[in-house]
């Protein structure tokens, strides 16, 4: 027979294997085969093609006797066979027949519903069959092992029928299909596995240009799956489809954990302790609030999910895979081989920026080869490695790294000294030995080198949203003198740096560094902080820094008067108290400024006053202090301490622009300026007190948040009246102009634009000028007033009474 195409097995209600050959171009051969063409003998069924079959018939196409035949079957007569088989001819007549014969009582092994679709006869006519399939069948399976070894023999065998019959031959089950990613699972994964570990192993040496610290991040997270298999294998999680993508994904999740951790320990200087206790204290917080927190909490929620797919594989793996990741790369890595002494790239490595590279430019590093100790240079490894990692922007804009590594010996200097002597070039030398000598002439300490670097040691810094010329800062430094290191024991000179680092209108980032030196004052030594230095930085101004000393402790210091005085800046000191109550105000509750602002007043003219004890008349004051006490006084009356009557939003908008205007600028806010116009004299300052006001004057008044103009009451009947209309009133004109422009000025110079109020003596808004003048004059002593003067309606005391008062309060014992 010869037999084109598959031939398919089929049958049973068992858990069969069809087994399915196909060949292209199979042509009729004969083929010797002991029994019959019968995959399936139903000897239950009856015999074909004959009235009266013989029951042992070799063929379903074959009867014994000719008179037996049945009219209208197609079987062969058996005296028409060879060998009790059909010819190929034969056969090629008969098998159309058989495969659309029904089966019935006169032809029981008709072949329709049997083999109609087991073969496939296109192509029929030619002498081809294309396809071909028939039944075979497994044993019981009762386990997933039992149906994966299944698939794998039928596999197996199929390949060996194939190679032996030369034609395609493959099974095919409906189990098949669930089963067969089991046969190469362990492949799968292990693939995508390693081209995952690998993509990150190319990212993090590209990210971080260290071979090392790449390696240790895929060898840690090689760990972190290792131990989510074993994980698996404890909670019986088998390895399929699913968890082999859980595995996958837990690679990019499980990076999180380590590269952070990594990249800081790079960052750090210092050996490996100081430098992994670094990258704790800089992202370890982060990686355990904003990864490992995170992912729990969301994790959680599946442990109440209805699907046991999801219990299983999403809230059991993933739930191990947080938990083993924060104890890998928070608690394994900083203490694993990433932390190793001596790291090509990152062990002490240091890092230095430079404005500008050209080809020309030419660097000197020392080294400090330290032998003493167990772990002398060379007693391990003979070779040690440079490594210079050079991060430069091109003329393109282009952020370019070029990494340089280089390799020495160590030589035994007790030994030889001829391998030094070869290496030395003594060009180099001379010009290696000119920049170390004039960086120890820069570096050695001496008498003005202080013992805290300077943007190392308690360094701040600060942000903010704009700058300009006006912008002046208060900084405020606590001097404490206890203990052992007392300030000026050492070194009797201190430095303040501030460095500016601000972006221009044209979009340049810049860096202004302002550096200051104080000298410390001698000082007797006292169980508390009595004093603190307030410094206003300044941007604008030639003069950038101005600074004060305010002690603020019942028992001073035995300071040296005489240097702290000369250095007392009164504007500067009432701005930074203003500043500070302000502060306290917003910061302490149930703070009480006035009262506070009283008591360093008198403390400070209790240190620095001249008197007798107990003898109020007595005591005067150091000029340098003189102003002081009124500036004080005006503070206690301003906005900033009484902030009755404003509104939270107003009080707020006065303290952020006291905290950010120059010392000037402030200072007219604690106490405005009043200027004096008159016929007889030109404009000239006048006392802030009610007792300037006179009714032929013209005072202009700037608080800075307001501008007033004041017409006194015979200057206001006069513009009335019009005579500055009046060509012979000329001088009268220009004494109302005079005030007017002046204010017009200040107006348009100043942001934000001040409030600009014209008024008259007596009028309603007279109280704009009143309540910034001190209240010499009240309605209890208003018969001692002059004509044309004003009274205040206030039981405020006057700055007189106050210094009265103060005095009595500094002197006393």
């Amino acid at each position: 027979m010869e037999s084109t195409g598959s031939a398919r097995l089929v049958g049973g209600n068992q858990v069969s294997l069809p087994l399915t050959t196909t060949t292209p171009h199979h042509r009729f051969a004969k083929v010797k085969r002991q029994g019959n063409f019968q995959p399936i003998n139903d000897v239950s069924a009856p015999q074909s093609c004959s009235l009266h079959a013989n029951p042992h018939s070799v063929s379903p196409f074959v009867t014994r006797r000719k008179s037996q035949i049945n009219p209208d079957c197609g079987c062969f007569r058996h005296s028409d066979l060879v060998r009790d088989r059909p010819s190929t001819a034969q056969f090629r007549e008969k098998l159309p027949w058989f495969l659309n014969a029904l089966p019935s009582a006169d032809c029981a092994k008709g072949g329709h519903g049997a083999y109609t679709n087991s073969v496939d006869l296109k192509g029929y006519e030619t002498g081809v069959i294309q396809a071909s399939e028939f039944r075979t069948y497994h044993t019981p399976l009762n386990t997933q092992g039992d149906y994966v070894n299944s698939l794998r023999a039928a596999r197996e065998f199929s390949s060996r029928m194939s190679n032996l019959l030369k034609i395609e031959i493959f099974p095919y089950s409906v189990f098949y299909i669930f089963f067969e990613q089991y046969l190469n699972i362990w492949n799968v994964a292990l693939t995508n596995l390693a081209i995952a570990i690998g993509a990150i192993f190319v990212v993090c040496l590209l990210i971080t240009s260290s071979a090392w610290s790449s390696a240790i991040i895929v060898l840690v997270l090689v760990m972190i799956l290792a131990d989510l298999m074993g994980v698996m294998v404890v909670l019986g999680i088998q390895l399929n489809a699913v968890s082999v993508v859980n595995l996958i994904m837990s690679i990019g999740i499980a990076v999180e954990f380590c590269v952070h951790i990594s990249h800081a320990f790079l960052m750090s200087n210092g050996n490996r302790e100081q430098r992994a206790r670094k990258a704790l204290e800089t992202m370890g917080a982060s990686v355990f609030s904003g990864i490992t927190l995170t992912k729990l909490v969301g994790v959680m929620v599946l442990c109440f999910a209805r699907s046991e797919i999801f219990v299983v594989y999403y809230f059991q793996m993933y739930l191990a895979l947080v938990i083993i990741g924060f104890l890998h790369g928070l608690v394994f890595l900083p203490k694993g081989p990433s932390v190793a002494d001596t790291v090509i790239g990152e062990g002490n490595t240091n890092a230095w920026k430079l404005c500008g590279l050209d080809k020309s430019t030419c660097l000197t590093v020392f080294f400090d080869l330290s032998s003493t100790g167990s772990n002398a240079p060379g007693t391990v490894n003979p070779q040690f490695y440079l490594q210079f990692v050079t991060s430069y922007q091109n003329p393109e804009g282009q952020t370019l790294i070029r990494v340089t590594t280089i390799t020495r010996h160590w030589v035994d200097t007790a030994v030889s000294t001829e391998e030094l002597v070869q290496g030395f070039d003594q060009e180099t030398a001379a010009v290696v030995m000119a920049r170390l000598a004039s960086l120890k002439m820069e570096t050695e300490k001496g008498p003005s080198v202080a013992d805290t670097v300077i943007g190392e040691g308690n360094t701040n810094a600060w942000k903010l949203c704009g700058l300009d010329k006006s912008t002046c800062l208060t900084v405020f430094f606590d001097l404490s003198s206890t203990g052992s290191n007392a300030p000026g024991t050492v070194n009797p000179q201190f430095y303040l740096q501030f460095v500016t680092s601000y972006q221009n209108p044209e979009g340049q980032t810049l860096i202004r560094v302002t550096t200051i030196t104080r000298q410390w004052v001698d000082t007797a030594v006292s169980t508390e902080v009595t004093c603190f230095e307030a410094h206003s930085f300044c941007y604008g101004r030639p003069t950038n820094l101005q600074s004060c000393f305010i002690p603020h402790s019942a028992n001073a210091l035995n300071i040296s008067i005489g240097e702290l005085v000369q250095g007392f800046d009164q504007e500067t000191a009432a701005v930074v108290m203003a500043r500070l109550a302000s502060l306290k105000m917003e910061t302490e509750e149930g703070f009480d400024a006035t009262r506070w602002l009283d008591r360093t007043l008198i403390r400070l003219c209790s240190k620095f006053g001249d008197y007798r004890k107990d003898d109020p008349s007595s005591f005067t004051l150091n000029p340098y202090f003189s102003l002081f006490p009124q500036f004080i006084f005006n503070l206690r009356r301003s906005q900033f301490v009484q902030v009755f009557n404003n509104s939270p939003d107003e009080t707020a908008y006065f303290r952020m622009l006291l905290n950010r205007e120059n010392i000037s600028n402030a200072t007219v806010m604690i106490q405005p300026s009043l200027t004096s116009y008159t016929f007889s004299s030109p404009p000239q300052p006048a006392l802030l007190d009610v007792a300037s006001i006179a009714a032929d004057r013209i005072l202009l008044l700037d608080a800075y948040f307001s501008v007033v103009v004041f017409h006194g009451m015979t200057i206001a009947q006069w513009r009335n009246m019009g005579y500055h209309h009046q060509a012979q009133h000329e001088a009268f004109a220009q004494l109302l102009q005079a005030p007017q422009e002046d204010s017009q000025m200040i107006v348009r110079e100043r942001f934000p634009v001040p409030r600009l109020v014209v008024c008259d003596q007596h009028g309603s808004q007279a109280r704009f000028l009143l309540a910034k003048l001190n209240p010499s004059a009240t309605y209890n002593n208003a018969n001692e007033m002059s004509a044309g003067s004003d009274v205040i309606f206030t039981d405020d005391v006057s700055l007189q009474v106050f210094f009265e008062h103060l005095q009595k309060l500094a002197v006393q014992s």
